[in-house]
């Protein structure tokens, strides 16, 4: 894509537009993979997977692409990259708790068996199903097709792609949008309960 047509669809996309979004998405993903796959070194590549954190990475783009303030693609593509150190950041931080965690049990009175959850936690659970429920009925067809497809019956890339007749990238790239937007619609439905 021309980095005219960049320009233009990133203006497109601060004012709302998704599809420009995508477009945009979809020029730059080469580029965004390679780091991704650079930056996820060490410790954590073993308990993530670049497409794990482009995932996390696009879905914070989606959210705030409003808050953007740059107009030509290399402000863009650093701004993608601030995003994407950041749930680098986020993830470090997580597996290192996760090592302290058995420690710091140590130090917690023993209260005898789990009890299992409290009714309030229960009915918050159900509410949060129910929620999900209603966002992925919500979602246009083949982005809910997608998800059923890889998410809940865990088939692979080429075969999905096979019966979606989608390249393996456009499969990637729309598995990538479903989630985002089902994770903003469940955000949403969240805040309304």
């Amino acid at each position: 894509m021309p980095p005219d047509d960049i320009r233009d669809d990133i203006a497109q996309a601060r004012r709302g537009d998704r599809p420009a979004l995508d477009r945009v998405l979809s020029a730059l993903q080469a580029r965004l993979r390679a780091a991704a796959t650079n930056r996820l070194g060490g410790p954590l590549r073993a308990k993530m997977a670049t497409s794990d954190l482009l995932q996390t990475t696009y879905v914070d783009v989606v959210r705030s692409i409003g808050e953007f303030r740059g107009e030509d693609p290399e402000s863009f593509v650093a701004w993608i990259m601030r995003i994407m150190e950041n749930n680098l950041r986020d993830r470090l931080r997580f597996y290192g708790r996760q090592r302290r965690a058995p420690e710091e049990q140590l130090d917690q009175p023993l209260d005898g068996p789990d009890k299992g959850p409290t009714p309030s936690v229960e009915a918050m659970q159900v509410e949060h199903l129910a929620a999900v429920g209603k966002a992925l009925a919500e979602l246009p067809e083949d982005q809910r097709r997608v998800l059923q497809m890889r998410v809940f019956e865990r088939r692979e890339y080429d075969d999905i792609a096979a019966a979606m007749g989608r390249s393996q990238g456009a499969l990637r790239m729309l598995l990538s949008r479903a989630r985002a937007t089902l994770t903003m619609r469940l955000d949403q439905l969240l805040d309304e309960t």
